[in-house]
């Protein structure tokens, strides 16, 4: 162990301890630290991000200056609430029927001490800590997160919303996981958003865990619009039991480089998963996404369908990747990935990956880079259009074929609100 990482592991075990990190998760801690430094690097083909600052273990005793600019307020449209801004709760609350159904949604660290049966149980259920060398440094320097639990046959009606921000006004890791429990027979639908704030350059490390029982169903969305100044390793990952059915809608639109691996463990017999993600990078930002069903049973389902556009100087990776085991037989795994480039000076990849070591199987891929088609744009301005809304509907109309497939009006809402956000920039400049 060198000087760095001994000093590091120093104050990564007195922060746990300080904080009241129970023994069980000290040693889950310790054994991580130890691990790390031996573990190979997360493969992403086509990205090169090994120079990015991503191990950062920065923990610090500044006092932020930031205060949110707007009311902290109930939303009557969810269930229940956690907001947090780092390592601090600034909104936590629920109906009063899912507290009386048993249903938990808190901070991880409250998670790790009151309810310590479910957290030595599925914590890294999915993602294990000796996965990689990042997974690994996470729960070697893990500060907090949200872990949501619903009971047996519980079905929520509304959605459950988890508010992150990261306090970029000083020099601080950001170290977050989301642990979700859906047990047998239960539904929930679960919004996260990930947003960043000042302009001090932070890394950090975030991991999701899905973890579906036994014909349960997730709905599981996630508005990420983490800023520039956010260098960010991004792991979610589903793994589904018997009969079991996950839907994602990721909005990938964060500001900074990032890496994200969004997998789904098709574990269970019969269980499927609908894999949908759009994205968007602009200015210099290097994105790499691996985008991952693995059918491990016999009839499971596993499609993923992600859409992205490049502006500006920067670069998308999409690798699709579709894995049918041994003896999953009647498995289906399709892919699709499609890369809209809006710069000459962009770079853009979608490379389909297709593993397949059973027979009697379905499997398929589509992938394709380009850019706005003249004709569409010939067409919009014949009708009157001007350059800058022609150019907006071909986009959203290339990015809302995935969007579609959100159910819920107001998380489609939320997610064509982020788009133009996005995509606001690159219209101002095109404009000039």
């Amino acid at each position: 162990m060198s000087s760095k990482e001994s000093i590091s592991s120093t104050e990564s075990m007195a922060y746990a301890k300080a904080n009241g990190f129970p023994d069980y998760a000290l040693d889950i801690r310790q054994r991580a630290l130890k691990l790390y430094p031996t573990l190979p690097w997360p493969d992403f083909q086509k990205v090169k991000y090994h120079h990015w600052p991503l191990e950062e273990a920065i923990y610090t005793d500044q006092v932020s200056s930031f205060e949110l600019d707007k009311e902290v307020k109930e939303d009557p449209m969810t269930s229940a609430q956690l907001l947090r801004v780092d390592q601090k709760t600034l909104l936590e609350r629920m109906d009063k029927d899912l507290l009386e159904q048993g249903v938990i949604v808190t901070d991880l660290l409250t998670a790790m001490k009151e309810y310590p049966d479910f957290i030595k149980k599925y914590l890294n259920q999915a993602v294990p800590v000796e996965e990689s060398r990042l997974t690994a440094f996470h729960m070697a320097h893990l500060l907090g997160g949200a872990f949501v639990y619903i009971p047996k046959n519980t079905k929520i009606n509304k959605p459950i919303e988890l508010d992150f921000w990261q306090d970029n006004t000083i020099r601080a890791s950001f170290h977050q996981h989301v642990l979700l429990v859906a047990d047998e027979g239960a539904e929930v639908e679960l919004m996260e958003k990930w947003t960043s704030y000042g302009d001090v350059d932070n890394s950090g490390t975030i991991v999701v865990e899905l973890i579906a029982k036994d014909n349960s169903k997730i709905t599981y969305g996630t508005l990420d619009y983490l800023n520039k100044q956010s260098t960010i390793y991004m792991n979610r990952r589903g793994r589904l039991s018997a009969n079991a059915r996950i839907d994602w809608m990721v909005g990938a639109m964060s500001e900074g480089n990032l890496i994200g691996d969004f997998n789904a463990d098709l574990a269970g017999e019969g269980s499927e998963s609908y894999l949908n993600v759009i994205a968007a990078t602009n200015g210099k930002q290097v994105k790499g996404i691996d985008t991952r069903v693995t059918n491990m049973a016999k009839r499971t389902v596993g499609h993923i369908k992600q859409h992205g556009v490049i502006m500006d100087q920067s670069t998308l990776t999409f690798n699709g990747i579709g894995h049918i085991w041994k003896n999953a037989k009647n498995a289906d795994a399709q892919q699709e990935s499609r890369v809209l480039m809006l710069s000459d000076q962009a770079q853009g990849d979608a490379n389909p990956i297709l593993l397949i070591d059973e027979f009697e199987v379905q499997a398929g891929h589509a992938a394709s880079v380009g850019q706005v088609d003249d004709q569409q744009m010939y067409y919009l301005k014949s009708r009157g259009l001007d350059e800058e809304t022609a150019r907006r509907l071909v986009i959203r109309g290339f990015l809302g074929a995935v969007l579609q497939r959100v159910k819920r009006p107001e998380w489609r809402q939320a997610f064509a609100q982020l788009i133009d956000q996005k995509l606001a920039q690159d219209l101002a400049k095109h404009k000039k």
